[in-house]
């Protein structure tokens, strides 16, 4: 093991050894956002029907297509988790008990995603450019 970490060039090299690769931390966000979009919807059971629960029902619907998205290989569905998932800063002071439990999660799929993103591969071709 002490080899194949001296052969490492990079920081990326480091993560491909540790099986921390861009697919493999999408998958894993996209399995949290499936989780929290259904805790999400299935929070119309658990409280009283009011407009701030339809609102989480909406975006926990949000969510369950973000993770139909997230496991494809494009960009564009990293960056709306990420749009989507900024809101739980504003949830985490006012939130205790159960409540805190879903902010927290999203806090998680926030830096799962914003890591994806930057392990993602370009897909520029400097080849064609036009000079």
């Amino acid at each position: 093991m002490a080899e194949k970490i001296a052969e490492c060039d990079t920081v990326s090299d480091l993560y491909r050894l540790r099986g921390l690769n861009g697919p493999a931390t999408r998958l894993i966000a996209s399995y949290l956002a499936l989780a929290i979009g259904t805790l999400r919807i299935a929070m119309l059971w658990l409280e009283p029907l009011s407009m701030p629960v339809l609102v989480d029902a909406g975006r926990g619907a949000i969510l369950l297509l973000l993770a139909l998205g997230l496991m494809g290989s494009e960009r564009l569905s990293l960056v709306l988790t990420i749009v989507v998932t900024t809101t739980a800063i504003v949830q985490l002071p006012g939130a205790t008990g159960l409540g805190l439990l879903l902010p927290l999660l999203e806090l998680a799929l926030l830096a799962l995603a914003a890591i994806a993103l930057l392990k993602q591969p370009s897909n520029r071709d400097d080849s064609r450019a036009v000079t």
